[in-house]
């Protein structure tokens, strides 16, 4: 039920620097460095940022700033500017002829606001001005281009630079890109490749578990993500990384808790408010709850955001609480957004046959919907496949595929949360 990583891609670019503009010395507000700048602990440098890094504020302590890039650490607010005044205050060098780490401040910024070409511009300009030392600007345009979903223009810059020096924030950059692309061994190899470099940095352990989530390495992505959330906990997206592990796991009460924290550090950010949702509707104490929980994400999520998976979220709870032609209304509005949702086919077809089997032009709709489901032969089958194909095919008379059906449900319970399979098996036994 939860969305593909992919879908979210931009999470991850976001977690290295990409934020919404707010004021500086607030928790959660973004600051940039207005030059270069060490991150302290106990005044040792544990991380050193340069002019045009973005900085998620974590702490406020005085005149003194919690942040991080994969490393919690302490600088000084008068080293920052707020992201929403970083692009004005960046270009006051171009009043007397800018250079490469002026242009390269900039497009960072620029990036960061949206504007993406002008952004882009700069940090192409900051490369052309740059001496012998390119390695940061051909790093940061890689990243620009990652933040522009351009995944090959991307690739050709972290090669470039790596070329220079296999530093380990290239090797994350070039690791994001091969997993934008599916490249997953290779992504994998470059995170492990970074850690190797810095193994007390945060970042590249819980981009590794992501990549070890998809691959199915469940255990291996325990470990890295757990290790990254103890090196910088204040890290909503590793919090969210874990979620979404700990409720492929079945361990719903550990999900459950990753997701609230993520939500402490960023109470508007939409995936770890749909995570809750979804554990909530898995663990099935608080229906009205997950309703609310992802009728929040709707009003909260941004129009460039896939909402498909969303509405399909919140039907399934509907259909849950007797909300029956609400649920087949946002079940439809889920289809009509993303026509590829087969899960939100799948529960659409399952609840016309349990509750409208009786409207001859519904019943029709919801054949069509597992004719789609089950057109691709190498699609992957989940239980809620198999359970709506098995009461539609019982409707309709159909004993001998119904039957069929059934047995392949349970042969793939493990797809859907464990209250459900169970209900369905002791439906079977009645």
């Amino acid at each position: 039920m939860l969305t593909e990583w992919r879908k979210f891609l931009g999470m991850l670019i976001a977690a290295l620097g990409c934020f919404s503009p707010s004021r500086a010395a607030e928790i959660g507000s973004t600051v940039v460095a207005k030059t270069f700048t060490k991150i302290e602990v106990q005044n040792a440098a544990v991380d050193t940022v340069g002019p045009g890094q973005l900085l998620k504020v974590l702490a406020v302590n005085g005149n003194k700033l919690q942040v991080s890039r994969g490393q919690p650490g302490w600088i000084l607010e008068s080293s920052v500017v707020p992201l929403d005044k970083a692009e004005q205050h960046f270009n006051r060098a171009f009043a007397t002829g800018a250079g490469s780490a002026d242009y390269l401040a900039r497009g960072n910024v620029r990036i960061a606001t949206g504007k993406i070409n002008e952004g882009l511009a700069d940090l192409k300009r900051a490369v052309e001005l740059a001496g012998s030392d390119k390695l940061p600007y051909l790093e940061a345009l890689g990243y620009g281009h990652l933040k522009a979903h351009d995944q090959v223009a991307a690739l050709a810059a972290f090669d470039q630079a790596l070329k220079l020096k296999a530093a380990a924030s290239t090797l994350m950059g070039r690791g994001l890109a091969y997993y934008q692309m599916g490249r997953l061994d290779e992504a994998a190899s470059d995170f492990q490749k970074a850690i190797e470099q810095n193994a007390k940095q945060a970042f590249p352990r819980k981009y590794l578990a992501v990549v070890l989530h998809d691959q199915g390495k469940l255990p291996e992505a325990k470990q890295q993500i757990e290790s990254a959330l103890q090196i910088d906990p204040n890290d909503s997206f590793a919090h969210i990384a874990a979620g979404r592990l700990y409720y492929d796991l079945k361990n719903y009460d550990d999900a459950l808790l990753m997701f609230d924290r993520a939500l402490t550090l960023d109470k508007s950010d939409v995936e770890a408010i749909v995570g809750r949702g979804v554990v909530l509707h898995a663990i099935g104490k608080d229906l009205a709850g997950a309703k609310a929980t992802f009728e929040s994400a709707i009003k909260l999520s941004k129009p460039e955001i896939d909402s498909a998976y969303l509405w399909s979220n919140l039907g399934q709870v509907e259909t849950e609480l007797g909300l029956l032609e609400l649920a087949l209304k946002n079940l439809s509005q889920a289809i009509e957004i993303d026509p590829l949702l087969l899960e939100a086919r799948s529960h659409r077809a399952w609840l016309i046959g349990k509750h409208f089997s009786d409207e001859p032009q519904k019943l029709e709709q919801a054949k069509e919907d597992l004719r789609l489901v089950f057109r691709n032969q190498s699609e992957t089958r989940t239980f809620w496949d198999y359970r709506a194909l098995a009461l539609l095919n019982r409707k309709l008379g159909n004993s001998d595929l119904a039957n069929k059906a059934e047995a392949d449900a349970l042969s793939v319970g493990d797809t859907a949360p464990k209250r459900f399979v169970e209900a369905f098996r002791a439906s079977l036994a009645q």
